[in-house]
């Protein structure tokens, strides 16, 4: 799936001044048993890697497949077999639930945004939870088609496999749904690896990130390490013990915000920086659901006044927030100029889930810039 008509969400553009986003009530409407475009996409993307891999070619030079599956993602519409395997009466409720949102400010910009909590009540969140789980077991089947492929095609216990995603969903945790925040659902994405070299059955703790993909890349094709390229293989990690000192980072640029989020990770410590506002601090140890914003402890507790400075420290020796936060608003800045203008972009492609490349071609047909 590419960028819809080589422009995008060009509404995510718009953070200095958001207008009304209204696709959030799609998002609810969808929730429930049937086939969708996302569904049909992934059966036929598992076809196809079923095919390559099978292919008599693949034994003859190494070779390196990315096999791309949108699901579990919007809209929560769930093939029945697998829809039927969960009761939402038995699902639970999500984390905070009646609590109202965190009170931090930027929170608030990203919920007023993304107002999808207003389209799930009690009985819709079980719903919606049921067929998340329900695309989530689809996509294992999938998952697991490619991997009957690869074994069938006698390579299986020669390849390494690498499971990750982009990021995970807040499925109603603390007021929000998707992603956009740096909550432990919506930042802490799977990293699975498999395959020679790597111990089977072993779970390490230490911070991953999603650039120890290419490092990884690199050292199984047995490319020089360059110190100027970020990531650490992931086969080394997985033979190493715990490292807790090593420092896990995310940021976030996009649709809802009106200012630079950027996360570190390390040992029980998440610091979360906000450009311009007041920071976060989770114990991930004492407070796993990340409920209490410790920063502001930090004037009369010496163990959280020297956490904040240890994560700030570790942020800056990552990236200057205030640059980077100021570059991404400028680039957006130019991007809204190229492409017309504001109005323009409010107006041009608006989706609550990127379009699958069939949609796309009957959305060209539609508003264009």
């Amino acid at each position: 799936m590419h960028v819809v008509g080589g422009i995008g969400w060009a509404v995510g553009l718009l953070r200095e001044n958001p207008p009304p986003y209204d696709s959030a009530a799609e998002l609810a409407g969808d929730v429930g048993a049937g086939s969708s475009s996302y569904t049909d996409y992934d059966l036929a993307i598992t076809e196809a890697a079923e095919a390559w891999l099978v292919d008599p070619r693949r034994q003859r030079q190494p070779w390196a497949a990315f096999v791309s599956l949108v699901s579990p993602h919007y809209p929560l519409t769930c093939p029945e077999e697998w829809h039927s395997m969960y009761d939402p009466a038995e699902m639970d409720l999500p984390v905070g639930y009646g609590a109202g949102l965190p009170g931090h400010e930027e929170l608030r910009n990203i919920a007023a945004f993304f107002n999808y909590d207003d389209y799930f009540d009690e009985q819709k969140m079980r719903e919606a939870k049921a067929a998340y789980y329900g695309l989530t077991s689809f996509m294992d089947h999938c998952t697991g088609r490619v991997i009957q492929a690869l074994e069938a095609s006698g390579q299986l216990e020669n390849t390494v496999i690498l499971y990750v995603s982009d990021h995970g969903d807040m499925m109603g945790d603390q007021g929000f749904w998707t992603k956009q925040v740096m909550y432990e659902q919506s930042a802490g994405v799977p990293m699975i690896a498999a395959g020679p070299g790597i111990p089977a059955g072993q779970c390490v703790a230490t911070c991953t990130s999603l650039t120890d993909i290419a490092a990884t890349a690199r050292e199984v094709c047995g490319v020089a390490e360059d110190a100027e390229l970020p990531g650490v293989s992931l086969r080394r990690i997985a033979n190493a013990p715990y490292d807790e000192s090593r420092t896990g980072f995310s940021e976030y640029h996009d649709g809802g915000s009106r200012t630079g989020a950027f996360m570190v990770r390390w040992g029980k410590w998440k610091y979360v920086h906000y450009a311009g506002m007041q920071p976060q601090l989770f114990d991930l140890e004492g407070d796993p659901h990340e409920q209490v914003n410790r920063a502001k402890d930090g004037m009369h507790n010496p163990e959280i006044r020297a956490a904040l400075a240890e994560g700030e420290q570790r942020l800056r020796a990552i990236c200057d927030p205030d640059e980077v936060n100021a570059r991404a608003f400028a680039d957006q800045r130019r991007r809204i100029v190229e492409l017309g203008g504001e109005e323009a972009c409010r107006t041009a492609y608006v989706f609550n889930h990127t379009p699958t490349p069939e949609e796309q071609d009957k959305m060209r047909e539609g508003p264009a810039l």
